[in-house]
């Protein structure tokens, strides 16, 4: 050992002190080298795998499952024609597979359950989950409604102002959620002033409503409620579709800085307002 020490000084010139230290340092940095990949070697034999075959059977049991009490699980009764996209996706559907859904059958109405399969990415498992739920209705014809009402063909006969939802459901493609939504729609408004309004609800596609156009009409007398826009507050006017709260804040400060608004005119001068959208409410604004 002195050998050594007395070669490391000639050689490097280490002190004495500086020999017996590197002597330490040497084993000790030899050791951690060596130790590592041991240690990540033992890690790996240690591990367990799990064979791909587990793999997915995990995967699949967190797939939805229809419970037995099927007051507690995720789906209900539904007719995959009428079904709005809302209804669709808490079933289960992925939202892209809603759509889908929804686009084909506009064009191809269902009228077998095994159809959905057809539906590109509806997976088989969650088909059989889905089966005993879907209630596609008998109906009297060969051809579904939108197939039967083509324009030209008949006279709208409901006012879709004093319409009730059995009127409304009459219609393909209106369930109980759309014609409530519809009427609900029709109350914020203050009555439609146009057929054309049905394409603002919610959840009702273009398709939809062109058969609500077909049998529903506007009359020329109606009169929607009114919105007095020098004496109205402002929740009111912030309540209606076709103002909104900033918009009704800024009438409200304009009328208290400027005075009576006496007609449309007026209204433009309110730079911050989007007049394009608030000209749509002139139907339901009572200039005094």
């Amino acid at each position: 050992m002195a050998n050594w020490q007395t070669w490391w000084r000639n050689v490097f010139g280490f002190s004495q002190s500086e020999s017996r230290a590197l002597l330490i340092l040497l084993p000790l940095l030899a050791f951690i080298i060596v130790a590592v990949p041991i240690y990540q070697f033992w890690m790996v034999r240690s591990t367990p795998v799990t064979p791909p075959s587990i793999t997915l059977l995990d995967s699949l049991r967190l797939e939805p499952r229809v419970s037995a009490d099927a007051g507690k699980s995720q789906f209900f009764k539904f007719d995959p024609n009428t079904a709005t996209r809302e209804e669709l996706i808490e079933l289960g559907f992925k939202s892209f597979l809603a759509d889908r859904l929804i686009r084909y059958r506009e064009k191809n109405p269902i009228e077998q359950k095994e159809e959905l399969l057809k539906l590109y990415g509806m997976n088989e498992s969650f088909y059989r989950q889905l089966e005993p739920f879907i209630d596609i209705p008998k109906r009297e014809t060969l051809g579904y409604a939108h197939r039967q009402i083509k324009p030209g063909n008949s006279k709208p006969i409901y006012d879709l102002n004093t319409a009730d939802t059995v009127q409304l459901k009459s219609i393909y493609g209106v369930g109980p959620k759309l014609s409530q939504r519809i009427i609900n729609y029709r109350e914020k408004l203050g009555g439609y002033v146009s057929t054309d309004q049905l394409y603002e609800v919610y959840g009702l596609d273009s398709g939809v409503v062109d058969l609500l156009k077909m049998k529903f009409f506007v009359s020329p007398d109606f009169v929607p409620r009114k919105i007095p826009i020098n004496s109205a507050p402002e929740k009111n006017l912030s309540q209606h579709p076709y103002v909104g709260l900033v918009p009704g804040r800024l009438i409200i400060a304009y009328r208290f800085q400027h005075g009576a608004i006496k007609d449309w005119t007026q209204l433009k001068e309110i730079r911050a307002v989007d007049t394009v959208k608030l000209r749509r409410a002139l139907p339901y604004l009572e200039f005094e």
